[in-house]
């Protein structure tokens, strides 16, 4: 911080100086040097004095400068640090004597005197050149360098010195009642200069704060002059101003996506950024826009939306339902599935084609588990035991460590602490709304769900088994929360964002959430996704006490030869829509026509099956559906 110029300038205002952390070191050393009669090795007797008051800063904030403020004034080197004898006479001797003397009396500080060089103007023949001088000179007295356009964060003024400065306004113009973010209001000494002087001319005096002129306009007073139509400008030039506005707050270069509190936008930016542009477009622009609205590209379209006059904005109406679809009877029930994506095991078709190919041709896709995973003899028994795993097969994605941070904005440290998981899901969200978007011909809505089902979360514990500490970056990379959270914030969705843990059922219990989401209006669209990798062999190991591993890992469903279940690894997305939408670029993919949901309840055990709760939600499905059981 001391090296920092505009945290010294910051701290100088407000009347503490800095010193220069090597003379600060040297004298430290000096101290430490002396015996403990406080002598030196060589004898000479040393003495530290320090002072980093600034005095005649100080004194700016003061209607009237106590005399022995003054005599520090007049007496001090400010900053000054070594060896030093002890004052003589001290100032504060000085100024009693003076004091029982009554020899001096009160001095207004520069401050006072600057910020109030003339008696306030009267509404009328106020002209805002004059008021203009004024404010500029309670800046200089501030010791902000600053011309009538230029912003006033940029001159160095701090909300503190913000504070000072409206208070400086006060004294001088005491009929204008300031708003306490009037140099956010009005962002330059020429915009604040014009706002003075118009409340000077006005009846009352009253504060003309985009707020309370908002207020008046919209309470339709006949007798209140028409407010200024602001300006007709296309989506193109809101998006130009707003990078404008947002570079010339955080002095960097800025693209139409690029996420505003990324690019250093902090609160007093954002409350800045607002000014500026509901000053631009003479707008009542919300609080909240940095926080609702991320992005330049986002922000303009805000921007644009309240500028364009009212019902030009154009209506999409639904299509209706394309002839190929099901009955009309379905219509509450159904929902289009627009987009499919997914990567499982098989070299490297791991996409969907790959898995169709590998399945047409019969391939076995288990392999030993690979040494990158763990090592497979360290924890290999044929017989079952704690901490062991009877099965030394799985199947298992390749490339891993193979992502695009760049495509969604990610740097690379953050993307290397991210779950694999995490990962996957947005490289395969891009991928189902890119399909999704191919069989729709208005653009997808933003009102989309997030439905994800997701089990073991072992990232961290590898992280943690490589030494490497939690911190933020480690803490927001891993967690079902930020797992599906960060799919909303990458890609703007703003429809519900629910995981799932159900277990074996945590994909298809995310697909009903979102069948179901979309039946009830919750969202417009929905992707619904179930992911898995196996990164640790602790819960193989686990899983193998159950006794529900298959020794050769492999599923034999329906097979007299079935002995356990195996374990592979993937990621399965769908984009779903209500019925009828995209339809009308070509049919959806399929239809989803009823979910239903249950529990086993009281089985035989805690995680055996329960017959008739499966029979009775295979039903409920089917009724739902509006289908018939061709066999009971």
């Amino acid at each position: 911080a001391s090296r920092n110029p505009a945290f010294i300038a910051a701290m100088e205002r407000m009347g503490l100086g800095t010193i220069d952390p090597g003379k600060g070191l040297a004298a430290m050393a000096a101290l430490l040097g002396q015996t403990s009669s406080g002598t030196s090795a060589v004898g000479a007797p040393r003495r530290l004095t320090v002072n980093v008051f600034l005095w005649k800063n100080i004194a700016r904030g003061m209607t009237t400068v106590d005399p022995i403020f003054q005599e520090f004034i007049q007496s001090t080197e400010i900053g000054r640090v070594g060896s030093v004898a002890a004052a003589a006479t001290s100032p504060i001797r000085r100024m009693a004597g003076r004091r029982a003397r009554g020899g001096v009396q009160g001095v207004r500080s520069a401050r006072s005197a600057a910020a109030a060089p003339r008696q306030p103007m009267g509404p009328d023949g106020t002209d805002e050149s004059a008021v203009l001088e004024v404010i500029l000179s309670s800046l200089a007295a501030l010791g902000a360098a600053a011309d009538a356009s230029s912003p006033f964060m940029d001159s160095g003024l701090d909300s503190l010195g913000a504070t000072q400065l409206r208070t400086s306004l006060g004294l001088a113009f005491p009929a204008v009642d300031l708003s306490p973010t009037s140099t956010f209001d009005y962002p330059t000494p020429r915009d604040l200069a014009r706002h003075i002087a118009a409340a000077l001319r006005s009846d009352a005096g009253a504060p003309l704060h985009p707020a309370a002129a908002g207020e008046r306009n919209r309470g339709g007073d006949e007798q209140q002059p028409a407010a200024q139509a602001p300006p007709q400008e296309g989506g193109t030039d809101c998006l130009q101003a707003v990078i404008e506005a947002a570079a010339s707050i955080t002095g960097a270069t800025l693209d139409a996506d690029s996420p505003l509190m990324a690019a250093g936008l902090d609160s007093l930016g954002a409350v800045q950024l607002r000014s500026m542009l509901s000053t631009r477009f003479s707008l009542d622009l919300p609080v909240t826009l940095a926080m609702d609205y991320p992005t330049p590209a986002a922000l303009a379209e805000f921007v644009a939306a309240e500028v364009a006059p009212e019902g030009s904005m154009g209506v999409t109406a639904h299509p209706a339902p394309a002839s190929n679809a099901p009955g009309q009877q379905l219509q509450d029930s159904c929902t289009s599935v627009l987009g499919v994506a997914g990567c499982y095991p098989g070299g490297e078709g791991q996409g969907l084609d790959g898995y169709r190919s590998a399945a047409q041709g019969g391939q076995d896709l288990p392999t030993p588990v690979p040494l990158a995973r763990w090592d497979l003899e360290a924890y290999y028994s044929p017989e079952i035991s704690v901490g062991r795993m009877n099965v030394r097969f799985g199947a298992f994605l390749s490339g891993l460590e193979d992502f695009d941070a760049d495509a969604f904005r990610l740097g690379h440290a953050e993307s290397s602490v991210m779950d694999p998981q995490a990962r996957i899901l947005l490289e395969q969200t891009q991928e189902g709304l890119s399909q999704a978007a191919g069989r729709s011909a208005a653009s997808l809505s933003l009102n989309c769900g997030v439905y994800v089902g997701v089990m073991h979360m072992e990232f961290l514990a590898t992280l943690a088994s490589a030494g490497l500490g939690v911190g933020p970056a480690v803490t927001a990379g891993n967690g079902m929360d930020f797992l599906i959270g960060r799919l909303s914030y990458v890609f703007g969705l703003t429809g519900p964002c629910i995981s799932t843990h159900t277990a074996c059922s945590s994909s298809l219990v995310s697909t009903h959430l979102a069948h179901t989401g979309l039946l009830g209006g919750e969202a417009e669209l929905a992707t619904t996704a179930g992911v898995f990798l196996m990164l640790l062999p602790g819960t193989a190991t686990g899983i193998s006490q159950l006794g529900a591993l298959s020794p050769v890992g492999r599923c034999r469903s329906f097979d007299a030869a079935g002995d356990g279940y195996g374990r592979g690894e993937g990621c399965a997305l769908l984009v779903l829509a209500p019925m009828g939408e995209g339809e009308e670029t070509g049919a959806p993919l399929a239809y989803l026509v009823g979910t239903a949901v249950n529990q086993g309840g009281r089985s035989s055990g805690l995680t055996a099956p329960h017959g008739p709760s499966q029979t009775a939600l295979v039903r409920k499905a089917l009724d739902v559906a509006g289908a018939a059981t061709m066999q009971e």
